[in-house]
């Protein structure tokens, strides 16, 4: 027992006379009930501001995966606090302590390590010798090895009701999700007040499916506007601290950020891994680490994070998961990946580098359900797909179903989600995405698989992709009425009309140096055509200026400066260098830009050795396909693959 001067000290009272006989103990032991009731009686105080707090809240299975679990839990009082687990193989039981504390609203989390992969644990919750929580749904199953051929099922929402529409959980679970990862605006809190904030995250946690579901499926979680402050609110806010330190006192994940900022996680199951971005806490705070002239959304040390996980990782596919869609939602409002498009681009740019497979983005916040296939082969060598969903509420917005050139599907639908299943036990894997409404009703679905994104590379032409898929022009622009697709080619003009004047199929990004390699074959009246390189487009004009390797009669093999010289600049020095042409047929034709040289061969013999002589060209641009204006011609090009020169 404390010395009355202790507790003299401990309660900031002045200090009080030594008694003279024993019954002057009395006051001294009521004290010490006052300061020992002190620690005591905080539940009530809390419970007394919501009726949130006089409830147990959970057990919620938090961030779980091959090796190890994170259990969470919130009693009605503090003190200590037992997990039980029991090993699948032997029955045997490992009892872990945590303590219930006020200053953490008596949240505690335990971390469980030492785990076997692909294995259910049963749980228990003891305070001393009472059960709080236990019983054959009280259980979590650890992922499968990461090597390991598996199926998983993923359930990705956002924007959550609290007091009602419980019934899409059960959905969730009735429809196989292994996971549950909330994108945001799960709770609504709209304020930094720490006593608002502990009690919508206690009402959300407290949904009676919810709660159900996630006492055995885990939990993910990362927050957007409404859950980070307020809408639209960016990481300019203030008290943003407090906001944080609820979101870590309530769920259970294995990182939070870099450990003091922001709340980026990842997660792998199976053959999926979840990069679950922060796009609120680091936005508009700095410099962009990619643009120093902008503004950042993700801060340096996520950007860091993101790529490094990214090029590491062995998943077969890589979910990029964020509360903000990816594209432009044509609102007033700031948070969208539009706004951030210099380091949305540039993430584009890294994965395209990197040669990175199975890259899909995730999004939320629209109340929208939404898939968009994004033209991205020729930067990254396959399509980047991005899946929409929102909302789990009730609440749609019509209008932020915007028209996009690459919308697949589009929905203002209620009540929905999005469920990801990876399957590695296939071959190729499949990834299949479906928007599920709470009545059941599958409103869409996308199947994917590995094959399909992965970087097209082309079999024995080491570091060569293709950047004409065969199917579709994904990634390039130019008139539908002159350009069309024929038996795998590209096919610029007509033999049945005559062609009013040049046309140019363009690719949507530039190159400096590269190595082109493609086939072409003339058929027509005409035979002229061409191939440009390091080009642009004349604003509102039909032509393009720049370099032009020729295609045609007269015309082969040579290097010609469209609408800028306007003048062969090289070709075949003399006959024996003159290229042996397949009439009517395809040729090989091979581009080479380094520097200010330029070299083509075709049909492997070398036309073109050029070095610019004047330094202020630009050695930067588009690739184009052209047909020339005039008689019925076809120009048809093939089996277009570059390799970048680094």
């Amino acid at each position: 027992m404390p010395s009355p001067a202790a507790l003299s000290t401990a309660t900031d009272m002045p200090p009080m006379p030594r008694p003279t006989r024993p019954a002057s103990i009395r006051p001294y032991l009521r004290l010490l009930a006052c300061v020992v009731a002190s620690l005591w009686v905080a539940p009530a105080l809390i419970a007394a501001e919501h009726p949130s707090a006089a409830k147990a809240t959970g057990p919620i299975v938090g961030h779980v995966d091959a090796g190890q679990a994170y259990v969470w839990y919130r009693p009605t009082t503090p003190g200590p606090l037992t997990l039980s687990v029991r090993d699948p193989r032997t029955g045997s039981e490992r009892r872990l302590s945590q303590l219930a504390r006020t200053e953490n609203d008596l949240c505690v989390t335990w971390h469980v390590t030492g785990l076997l992969p692909q294995s259910r644990y049963q749980y228990a919750i003891f305070r001393g010798d009472k059960q709080l929580a236990g019983g054959p749904s009280y259980y979590f199953e650890t992922a499968p090895d990461e090597d390991a051929a598996a199926r998983v099922s993923l359930a990705f929402g956002s924007c959550a009701s609290s007091t009602d529409f419980f019934d899409i959980w059960r959905r969730i679970r009735d429809e196989g999700a292994e996971g549950v990862v909330l994108l945001g605006d799960t709770p609504y809190i709209d304020t930094a007040d720490l006593a608002v904030n502990r009690n919508r995250h206690r009402e959300f946690l407290q949904i009676p499916t919810l709660a159900e579901m996630c006492r055995s499926t885990p939990l993910w979680s990362t927050w957007d506007d409404h859950d980070f402050g307020a809408n639209d609110s960016d990481g300019r806010i203030a008290n943003k601290a407090t906001i944080r330190n609820v979101f870590r006192q309530y769920r259970a994940q294995h990182n939070y950020g870099d450990g003091s900022e922001g709340i980026y996680t990842r997660f792998r199951r199976g053959p999926v891994e979840v990069f679950l971005l922060d796009p609120r806490w680091f936005s508009q705070t700095a410099p962009s680490p990619v643009a120093p002239d902008q503004v950042t959304c993700l801060g340096s040390a996520q950007w860091k994070w993101l790529l490094e996980g990214l090029e590491s990782s062995t998943a077969t596919f890589k979910v990029l998961a964020t509360g903000m869609i990816w594209d432009d939602k044509k609102s007033s409002e700031k948070d969208d990946w539009e706004t951030y498009r210099h380091e949305r681009e540039a993430l584009f740019d890294f994965i395209g580098e990197k040669k990175i497979a199975g890259v899909v983005l995730v999004g939320g916040d629209i109340h929208c359900s939404r898939a968009l296939r994004f033209r991205t082969e020729p930067r990254i060598g396959y399509p980047l797909w991005q899946f929409v969903t929102s909302p789990l509420h009730d609440g749609v917005i019509p209008s932020l179903n915007v028209p996009h050139p690459d919308l697949i599907y589009g929905e203002p639908v209620p009540n929905t989600f999005l469920r990801l299943t990876a399957d590695s036990t296939r071959h190729p894997p499949t990834l299949v995405a479906t928007w599920i409404q709470m009545s059941g009703r599958k409103l869409h679905e996308v199947r994917l698989d590995a094959q399909e994104l992965t970087p097209a590379v082309v079999p024995g032409e080491v570091g060569f992709r293709t950047i004409f898929d065969g199917r579709t022009l994904a990634g390039w622009e130019g008139s539908d009425k002159w350009f069309r697709i024929e038996d795998g080619a590209i096919v610029g003009g007509s033999l049945s009309e005559r062609i009013p004047h040049n046309e140019f199929l363009c690719t949507e990004r530039e190159y400096d140096d590269f190595e082109l390699r493609l086939q072409v074959k003339a058929v027509g009246e005409g035979l002229n055509a061409g191939i440009q390189i390091r080009s642009r487009r004349i604003p509102h004009h039909h032509e393009m200026i720049g370099y032009q390797a020729d295609v045609g009669e007269g015309w082969w093999g040579k290097l010609y400066d469209e609408s800028r010289r306007a003048t062969v600049l090289a070709g075949p020095k003399d006959e024996s260098a003159e290229p042996v042409i397949k009439e009517n047929d395809w040729n090989d034709y091979v581009i080479r830009c380094e520097g200010r040289r330029v070299q083509i061969w075709i049909n492997g013999r070398q036309t073109v050795d050029y070095f610019e002589p004047d330094e202020s060209l630009e050695q930067k641009g588009l690739i184009g396909l052209q047909i020339h204006g005039g008689p019925p011609t076809e120009a048809w090009y093939r089996h277009v693959r570059i390799r970048e020169l680094k």
